[in-house]
């Protein structure tokens, strides 16, 4: 039972680890490169400018990394749900795709971003069969936000913007991921067995 609970906390601190890698880059990105503009510009732009790629790219590359070794780490402890955290998986495994195929490799990144995007709308989504009590709702709200916003992205970029389209399909499964992160590394969550 306790190497459970080690393995579940491991997976937590991987979890925020992957948020904070996420954050920093794209800070980091932001601050190298100040006349992005996510009206106008893909944030998998930032993976081809000579001054931002080298940290978006690592960045998303780890995002996805860890994501997904935390999520079969919570496999490995037991966890039931081993659809669900292998949907979670492969939109980690996007996340590194599309970070290690940049945009001008055309096919390959394209394949990457829509397994990420999808994958982690309905990984969260289907993450509120693990909750109860106030965070119930929280896991479909966020994925709902994915998930339209992903529709909106696919025919109408213009809408918002493809830049905060994106952010609106990528932030809300990070979010869901820090959440999960936390309550496995610093509560006493029983939810992920």
């Amino acid at each position: 039972m306790k190497d459970k609970r080690i393995y579940r906390k491991a997976a937590g601190a991987m979890l925020m680890a992957a948020f904070a890698s996420l954050l920093i880059s794209n800070i980091l990105s932001i601050a190298a490169y100040p006349s992005f503009n996510p009206s106008k510009q893909y944030f998998s732009d930032f993976g081809i400018i000579k001054a931002t790629s080298l940290a978006w790219n690592t960045g998303m590359f780890i995002f996805g990394v860890l994501a997904a070794a935390g999520l079969l780490l919570l496999l490995y402890a037991g966890n039931r749900n081993s659809l669900l955290f292998a949907i979670g998986m492969a939109a980690g495994i996007g996340f590194a795709i599309l970070a290690a195929f940049n945009e001008s490799a055309g096919s390959m990144h394209t394949t990457g971003a829509l397994l990420a995007f999808a994958a982690g709308s309905i990984f969260t989504i289907g993450s509120y069969n693990t909750e109860k009590g106030p965070l119930l709702y929280v896991p479909v709200a966020l994925g709902l936000i994915s998930i339209i916003s992903l529709i909106i992205l696919i025919f109408s970029a213009s809408f918002l913007g493809p830049g905060i389209t994106e952010l609106f399909i990528v932030v809300p499964f990070a979010i869901w991921l820090l959440i999960v992160g936390v309550k496995l590394a610093i509560f006493k969550s029983n939810n992920y067995e």
